[in-house]
């Protein structure tokens, strides 16, 4: 897998946190695909820390949202 390619795929599962009916699982499933991207050195450490966050903040709202019914 090239790097871009990671970058991409990673970008694209935390996108569809957005949508997803069980944020938390999905949630475990994309930090799993950053640890073996960082594992593989297809990202830096820094960047897996900035997926990280986004994935946070990402599955965070979406709790919300459904507990909120909306």
């Amino acid at each position: 897998m090239s790097a871009d390619l990671a970058h991409a795929r990673i970008g694209l599962e935390i996108a569809r946190i957005a949508k997803s009916h069980s944020p938390v699982q999905d949630r475990t499933f994309v930090e799993g695909m950053i640890e073996m991207g960082a594992y593989l050195s297809q990202i830096t450490y820094q960047e897996s820390e900035s997926y990280r966050e986004a994935l946070i903040r990402k599955t965070e709202s979406r709790v919300e949202a459904l507990r909120s019914g909306a």
